[in-house]
């Protein structure tokens, strides 16, 4: 499986101090097995309407860690 990272903060908003994104292939396929494995998942999967599928979960700490997914490839940012 492909990864790629993307690493941000924010300062207000619902995502509140720092987010760790990680691009994968398949939110769907990673979503089952954090399930199998007993990984408590804060949202998702859901469509976003940038065009990615995206699931959210914690670390220990809190931070926010996003699983994505560009499923519509021509979609404007």
């Amino acid at each position: 499986m492909v990864c790629g990272l993307h690493v941000s903060s924010f300062s207000r908003g619902w995502d509140l101090g720092g987010v760790v994104n990680l691009i994968v292939e398949d939110v769907d396929a990673l979503h089952a097995e954090l399930v199998k494995k007993g990984v408590r998942i804060d949202t998702g999967p859901v469509d976003q309407t940038w065009g990615n599928r995206e699931m959210y979960v914690k670390d220990a700490d809190g931070n926010s860690i996003r699983l994505s997914a560009r499923v519509v490839a021509n979609h404007p940012l």
